[in-house]
């Protein structure tokens, strides 16, 4: 699916070192709305409900795939420490 292979990794290239705050949040998610409503076909006066669309396509809200992204961020991170503190002398 085009989503899953182009839009979502371009939206949320860096994302692991955005702020993470409400409004990084919200923009996001709006962008993601739109483009699944533009990939569907359906526009707001066709009134179908955002979680509609969603399950249509399956997809989980990026908001959820920001908060994964951190966290894998932060795992990489506290490895690297934890490899770092041993291959000192």
């Amino acid at each position: 699916m085009i989503h899953r292979a182009v839009i979502r990794p371009v939206a949320m290239y860096g994302a692991e070192c955005w702020p993470a705050n409400k409004e990084v949040e919200t923009r996001l998610s709006v962008t993601e709305t739109k483009m699944l409503r533009w990939t569907a076909g359906v526009t707001r006066m066709d009134r179908f409900r955002n979680d509609v669309i969603r399950q249509k396509f399956g997809v989980a809200p990026i908001a959820d795939k920001m908060r994964e992204a951190r966290l894998r961020w932060y795992g990489h991170v506290l490895r690297g420490k934890e490899q770092h503190a041993q291959d000192r002398p």
